[in-house]
């Protein structure tokens, strides 16, 4: 985790398209709550 210059933390999370695909559905897991929570800086 590091911290942004206002001192928030950040997470990280670098997953293949096709585990997205398969597990991102998954309720009470940690992709499904970023996918739900977080945003996507950057696809392929």
């Amino acid at each position: 985790m590091r911290s942004t210059r206002s001192g928030w933390p950040q997470t990280f999370v670098v997953l293949a398209r096709e585990y997205v695909e398969e597990w991102g559905d998954v309720s009470g897991t940690m992709l499904h709550d970023a996918l739900t929570e977080g945003r996507v800086l950057a696809e392929t």
